[in-house]
């Protein structure tokens, strides 16, 4: 498992905070504190605010890191704007 919610960022802004949290939840193999739970709340609820509608890509929540041992609490991978289109060069 590369992470334990990946999603594109459209269906990222559509679904709640409570199930994505419930998808972390589930995942998750260490015992779960509410700390945790608190933590991505937060982290869902501020990107899914902060990231721009029109911002085309995908989202990793607790994504490994390979041959480190270690997670990224959330990665997000950037498509090009949708709403500036790109100059031909």
């Amino acid at each position: 498992m590369a992470a334990y919610y990946a999603s594109n960022l459209t269906d990222f802004r559509a679904t709640t905070s409570n199930e994505i949290v419930g998808v972390l939840a589930a995942a998750n193999v260490q015992k779960l504190l509410t700390q945790q739970t608190r933590a991505w709340q937060v982290q869902i609820e501020y990107l899914q605010d902060q990231i721009p509608p029109e911002l085309d890509g995908n989202i990793f929540f607790e994504f490994v890191i390979p041959r480190m041992g270690k997670r990224a609490d959330c990665t997000v991978l950037g498509g090009q704007d949708t709403t500036t289109p790109a100059e031909n060069t």
